[in-house]
């Protein structure tokens, strides 16, 4: 039953995964080659040369959103609503204590309004120390530019969960601490969502990809020993990185850790760790995790799809826009090094030629000019008529449909047009602040998910006795 049950958990994670990595390596893709400037493969032929001019409209618009969006020093406040906690003390397996004089259960009595402070002040403490602005920032970046941005919630040690105890290789990241939460980025592509229903999934899991090592020292593992690193570093990543080292050095295990949902079909939830390496069974198996309901993997995103699918990139409203904006504006410059006033010179009306061609073409001033007739029509200049103005109105209508998608009119050129500039102005006015007030309610809503949950997490794992965690 094991193995059925491992066999069909991995045809599920796999079809999913394969689904998620096709998407995001497709339109994603060329979204963060936007945002990182690389434009090569959006430009016609004639183009791609290095002396272009190209706008970048995707940078300054993630620029401006993510500070508008995420509060530069996020504080958590907390209140206690009783002002005695009265807390009954249980022991190792959650049974009261017994006073056998009285034959009541044990209690301790706490000041609320001090055990609320000192836990205030440790959240505060935790996501300083977990570096989560930074976390939290690159998922609102994986949020716009893609479907969804991701993070991982958990206590002590990100390898595993807490509940699977001790026997974790340490870690080395620098923003996980022992006795404190974490919530660190994940790569969107990474993360499998059950596409049965997104918006409310059953499931979510984890692809993951280590070193063998880090899974045969993981003492907390199952069949440890099959593990032999039947994955390798991506290609790119070996062409670029690591070019020196063999194919042994390059070895790595990829494995997916699934939470699955208290629900009929598993009342008490399931938690899996597979791979491929192991097809007989899970090399982790347990129920749901925490005491926690919640799903660890918390998902940020800003437009669901009514279908069901996933939510929208932010990006994709305007992204033919910034192909247009490019063309345009290399069009111009492209045009601007082709039309230069051309300098027309009778040699035949100057009395030394090669003194003439020399001073003009060296730039000295000021130029002496010697010519047996009028010097006007001896040199003259040959102009090419000016770029037309609907040209102009064409860019000023695609920085106006970039301002009125985003609503935020500041990110564009003022228009040449003055009628368009106003209707720039007051449109993007209207909307400017609903549009960032819902952006900045859907990261709060994320924001604050992510500290609950944490909260829970102090409650069933935390080690101190400088506050009292209510249930």
């Amino acid at each position: 039953m094991s193995k059925e049950n491992r066999d069909s958990w991995s045809k599920r994670i796999r079809s999913v995964y394969d689904y998620t990595k096709k998407r995001f390596e497709g339109e994603m893709k060329a979204y963060i080659r936007m945002y990182r400037h690389e434009f090569s493969n959006l430009m016609p032929e004639r183009l791609l040369q290095s002396d272009r001019l190209d706008v970048n409209v995707v940078f300054p618009i993630v620029k401006a959103i993510i500070p508008n969006l995420y509060f530069q020093d996020p504080k958590v406040f907390v209140t206690s609503l009783q002002s005695k906690i009265v807390k009954e003390l249980v022991d190792e397996n959650g049974q009261p204590i017994i006073n056998p004089q009285t034959g009541m259960s044990i209690v301790e009595e706490y000041d609320g309004v001090e055990s609320s402070h000192k836990f205030q002040g440790q959240l505060n403490y935790n996501i300083e120390k977990s570096k989560i602005k930074n976390q939290i920032k690159s998922a609102i970046l994986d949020a716009h530019l893609g479907y969804y941005g991701a993070l991982q919630c958990g206590w002590g040690n990100e390898q595993g969960v807490a509940s699977m105890g001790d026997g974790a290789p340490p870690s080395f990241r620098e923003d996980i601490s022992d006795n404190l939460c974490y919530g660190i980025r994940l790569k969107p592509w990474n993360v499998i969502v059950d596409m049965q229903d997104f918006y409310n999934p059953k499931w979510i899991a984890v692809r993951h990809t280590v070193s063998p090592l880090q899974i045969k020292n993981d003492k907390r593992l199952k069949y440890r020993e099959q593990i032999e690193g039947q994955s390798t570093i991506e290609t790119f990543d070996q062409e670029a990185y690591w070019r020196y080292m063999t194919k042994e050095d390059m070895k790595q295990v990829e494995y997916f850790t699934v939470f699955v949902k208290p629900s009929a079909e598993y009342p008490n939830g399931a938690f899996y760790i597979l791979t491929d390496e192991v097809k007989e069974d899970f090399i982790y198996e347990d129920t749901w995790p925490y005491t926690a309901r919640e799903f660890p993997i918390k998902l940020l995103y800003f437009n669901p799809d009514p279908y069901g699918g996933f939510p929208i990139p932010d990006v994709r409203y305007y992204a033919h826009h910034q192909k247009a904006k490019l063309n345009l504006r290399n069009a111009e410059y492209e045009y601007v090094q082709r039309t230069m006033p051309i300098l027309g010179i009778d040699l035949s009306g100057i009395k030394d030629p090669d003194r003439v061609a020399k001073q003009i073409s060296n730039g000295q001033i000021p130029r002496v000019v010697t010519t047996t007739r009028n010097p006007q029509r001896v040199i003259g200049g040959v102009s090419y008529p000016s770029l037309g103005i609907d040209f102009r109105r064409l860019e000023d209508n695609v920085d106006i449909d970039i301002s009125r998608t985003m609503g935020i009119p500041g990110l564009v050129a003022p228009s040449s047009s003055q009628e368009s500039s106003v209707f720039s102005l007051k449109l993007g006015g209207q909307t400017e602040q609903v549009r960032q007030s819902e952006r900045a309610d859907i990261v709060s809503d994320f924001i604050q998910s992510v500290v609950e949950f944490w909260a829970q997490l102090y409650q069933e794992f935390a080690k101190t006795d400088n506050y009292v965690l209510l249930e």
